[in-house]
């Protein structure tokens, strides 16, 4: 009786309690249901976080930096665990990298993930980028001497120096030493800094000469010293003359493939002749053009007729074609275009083109052809004149 007496007061003690514990939950709930909540986003965060170091085990390096110029190009044997990860099932998701022309990331810190197979489960990893550039700026084709004319002003350094180099390169010349109205050799320091201020730095000699002004009577005006030469090729234009006295005679490599390319043409059965029009001195360019100036007047012969000193002619690299009745290959016929499509073939470009004569200076001449060499295909291909793909100046005289 004793023992059955204890059982209900324990029973009821019991359901006394739960009723309690139902209260107290009922009153609790909300701040019950915050706990639960957090409870869930921790183990959301343990989770994450398991499969992160997951991760982390499967990559030996997390970080991997690229000089400024390369391909974005990830060797993952030095990357990921072989014996854990199939290197065949990685595919890179690269869309935060920030490219320049040329396919090469720009200078920066970027985060890329990777998806790959570990025991047959597709996991995640997240690999840091770092682009610099440490390269030094190099001189191509560096002068070690310039020659400027005596009273030489506001000179131009950037057409005597090249660089080599991803980015830009600006130039700076310390020429405070250098006494412009006197005959003399001085010393220049040219430095080069390119966008993310890797610097080289050259000492240059400066010569400054008496200018010749005549030849054989004939007034010579021109400024320059030496021929303007960018990228390894010789620049004659309007804004680019030759220096006085410029007298090299036909180029032999020139003259050697236009002749090939004559008989070529004349093998194919088009109608040009064996001669041509190529070199040309000072004088006889300069006899020419007074001779269209008295014909035309100056401001029309300026459109087709060099003045002496600015004429491809006295390079020795620059051939007019001629067709069977000894005139200049005409505009329009099979013979221009033919020379317009296979004359870089032997080295050669049309110099002066159709609608470009804002850029080249005169009008357009499918019979004038300029030797350039090797890179004549690049700039036949690239439809650019020589002064837009070199980079230069060009239209008409300076006033």
């Amino acid at each position: 009786m004793y023992i059955f007496s204890l059982k209900i007061i324990c029973y009821h003690f019991l359901c006394d309690i739960l009723v309690l514990v139902g209260v107290i939950v009922k009153k609790k709930r909300k701040k019950i249901m915050k706990i639960l909540i957090a409870c869930l986003l921790l183990l959301l965060i343990v989770v994450i976080l398991y499969f992160v170091i997951l991760s982390k085990k499967d990559l030996k390096i997390d970080r991997v930096v690229i000089e400024y110029g390369s391909q974005l190009s990830l060797d993952y044997k030095k990357l990921f665990d072989e014996k854990k990860v199939d290197l065949k099932s990685i595919e890179l998701d690269d869309t935060n990298v920030k490219y320049s022309v040329g396919n090469y990331p720009e200078v920066g810190e970027y985060e890329v993930s990777v998806k790959y197979i570990n025991s047959g489960r597709e996991r995640k990893a997240t690999i840091k980028i770092i682009v610099k550039d440490t390269t030094i700026p190099k001189f191509v084709n560096l002068k070690s001497e310039i020659k400027l004319a005596k009273g030489s002003k506001d000179v131009d350094f950037t057409k005597y120096f090249e660089f080599d180099d991803f980015s830009e390169v600006k130039i700076s010349v310390d020429d405070s030493k250098v006494l412009y109205d006197e005959v003399g050799i001085y010393k220049i320091q040219v430095v080069g800094t390119d966008l993310h201020g890797n610097k080289v730095e050259q000492e240059v000699n400066l010569e400054i000469v008496e200018m010749q002004t005549s030849i054989n009577g004939i007034t010579c005006t021109s400024k320059a010293v030496e021929p303007m030469i960018v990228k390894g090729i010789l620049i004659v234009n309007k804004k680019y003359p030759l220096p006085c006295g410029y007298a090299p005679g036909e180029d032999a490599t020139a003259g050697s493939a236009i002749r090939e390319m004559i008989a070529e043409m004349q093998l194919l059965g088009f109608g040009v002749l064996n001669n041509y029009s190529g070199y040309r001195s000072f004088e006889t360019q300069n006899k020419l053009y007074n001779n269209y100036v008295a014909r035309d007047g100056k401001a029309a012969a300026d459109t087709y007729s060099a003045r002496a000193g600015h004429s491809e002619h006295q390079t020795g690299l620059a051939f007019d074609l001629i067709d069977l009745n000894g005139s200049l290959v005409p505009t329009g016929t099979k013979e221009a275009l033919w020379i317009a499509e296979n004359a870089h073939r032997y080295g050669f470009i049309v110099r002066y083109q159709k609608n470009k004569e804002h850029i080249t200076g005169y009008k357009y001449e499918p019979w004038h052809l300029r030797y350039i060499g090797n890179i004549a295909e690049d700039v036949y291909k690239s439809e650019k004149t020589l002064e837009e793909y070199l980079g230069v100046d060009g239209g008409d005289y300076e006033k």
